[in-house]
Order: structure tokens, then sequence, then C-alpha cells
């Protein structure tokens, strides 16, 4: 049984993404109320309000309610994790196909690939988006939002393509050399015929277990990069006081690490409110952990990775 006891935290994860998609039509978004009155109309509190039947996970200083916020938000930080991560997959596999039928070897990329993987994404990352994300105070952005979503998913799709293809091009270079493989090529089968036949069924193992550890490395990227307030979706910047002493930075998505970020000056002063989608977002990277390592040693046990 204890072999397919990551097959628990998959359902956990489905099971957010469920609720997340569904709560909408099952419930109405709250309406913001950051005063609350009694019968006589005398104010008795004010926002944030504390975790109680109508607000489970209580409200924040605006009076939004943080269960609504954060199921909201978790099929936003599930999906597009998911996504990026197949979609690396995807790319690198192709590229790595490619590259391993070039029969001369290219140094210059193993090199480039060996020396990338020094540097962190975020870094990448953080340089290529900014102009796209930050702007002045009372200026327009350079993009629209959904064009900025696009961007970003498209720049975590690139930082890990060259090593991820480096580890696909090995692997495919070893499987060449296979008996079956060669001989699949003695009775007359071409190159693309003996990938989609035999390869990909040898990788299969192998691409599964490099999906669930991208998407691990994704989480982690868009919480990296949230600090920094380059919020997936976009970043609504706006002025803090009359004379623009400081600014304010608003995500637009309820995306899980833009809350975190955005909760982030709750820390000292209400800590519950931060702590329950850190707490959360703990709780979704231990599952995808436990899943991953579950997959790979079940793969070792049967020989396959």
């Amino acid at each position: 049984m204890h072999r397919y006891f990551h097959i628990i935290f998959v359902t956990v994860v489905f099971l957010l993404l469920l609720i997340s998609f569904f709560l909408p039509y099952v419930q109405h978004e709250p309406a913001v109320k950051q005063y609350r009155y009694d019968e006589s109309d005398t104010l008795v509190e004010a926002a944030p309000f504390s975790p109680s039947r109508k607000y489970w996970f209580g409200t924040d200083r605006r009076g939004e309610d943080l269960f609504y916020k954060i199921m909201d938000g978790a099929k936003y930080t599930i999906f597009i994790a998911l996504f990026v991560a197949v979609v690396r997959v995807i790319v690198s596999l192709c590229i790595g196909f490619l590259m391993s039928n070039v029969k001369r070897k290219s140094a210059f990329f193993h090199h480039f690939v060996m020396n990338l993987q020094l540097f962190p994404q975020t870094i990448f990352c953080f340089f290529l988006l900014t102009p796209f994300v930050m702007y002045e105070i009372r200026t327009e952005q350079v993009v629209t939002n959904i064009q900025l979503l696009y961007i970003q998913i498209a720049v975590f799709i690139l930082v890990a393509v060259p090593s991820l293809t480096r580890l696909f091009q090995q692997e495919i270079q070893q499987l060449w050399q296979k008996e079956y493989v060669q001989s699949s090529f003695l009775l007359g089968g071409s190159k693309g015929h003996v990938f989609r036949t035999h390869l990909i069924k040898a990788l299969g193992p192998q691409i599964v277990f490099q999906v669930g550890e991208q998407m691990v490395q994704v989480l982690l990227l868009m919480l990296h990069l949230s600090i920094f307030k380059l919020f997936l979706g976009g970043t609504k910047i706006v002025s803090g006081q009359t004379h623009d002493e400081f600014n304010l930075y608003f995500p637009y998505l309820n995306e899980w690490s833009n809350l975190i970020s955005y909760y982030y000056v709750e820390l000292m002063i209400e800590p519950r409110i931060i702590m329950i989608p850190v707490l959360l977002y703990m709780i979704l990277l231990f599952c995808m952990t436990k899943i991953v390592n579950g997959y790979k040693e079940l793969q070792f046990e049967k020989g396959r990775l």
C-alpha cells in the first residue's frame, strides 16, 4: 500500500483544483464589508474580521473574504504551474530528439548549458519581466494583463528549456544504442517511427517525473518573483500618499504567491492574514514533493528510472 501512498497527495491537489473551479458556480463572492454594525447602527468591529461561520478564514484589511480569495486563486497557482511544467518537458523533449540526431557534437551548447545552470532562474525572469510588469505611477502598462500573462508563461518556459533539453538529449542518445532500437532500424524503421514506438515508451517514466519536478520549480519561481512585486497576471501600482512618498502594489489575480507577497505587510500586524496562504502554499509544495518522490521510488522499484 505504501508504494502508492503518493496517490493520496495527488487527490489533495486534485480536490483543491476542483473546489477552485466550481466555487464561483456554487457561491457568489461575498460583498466587501469594512465595518460591522449592531441593530442600533453602532459600530461594533472594523476589518479585518476574525474567522467565523460566515468568514471561514476571516477577512483581510479591506474586508474581502479570505476563504473565497484563496480558493479562487488555487486554480491559477496549480493550473499555470502544471501547464508551464508540461510545456517545458514537451518542448525540451522535441528539441532534445532533434539534437540527438545531429552527428556533430556541439561543445558550445554543452558549455553554455553547464554555465547557465550556475545562475538562478529567478534572476533571468526578473530582468526579462521587469520592463513589462513595472511602470510609472499615473501611466499605463506597456502591455495588457492577458498579454503580460502570456509573456510570463513564455519566460517561465524559456528559462528551463536549455538544461532540460540537455537532459533529454543525453537520455535519447543512450536509448539509440539499445539493441532493440538498433534491431528496429535494421528492420527498416525510421527514426520518427522508432521514437514514437520505442523511445517515448522508454522515456515515459522520466517524462512524468520531470513534469512533477518542473512543477515544483515553477511554484518556487513564482513565489520568488512575487517577493519583487512581479505578480502573476500583472501588478497594479498606485501612490501610497498625496505626494507619492511610496508606492502600493496590488495583484490582479488571487494567485497564491501573489497573495503571500501582497499580505506580507500584515506579518507584524495581523499574522493570520498572511499565514493562511503561506500554509496552503507549503501544503501544495509538500504534496507535489511527495508526489514526485513517491513516483520516483515506485519507478526505481520497477527498474524504469
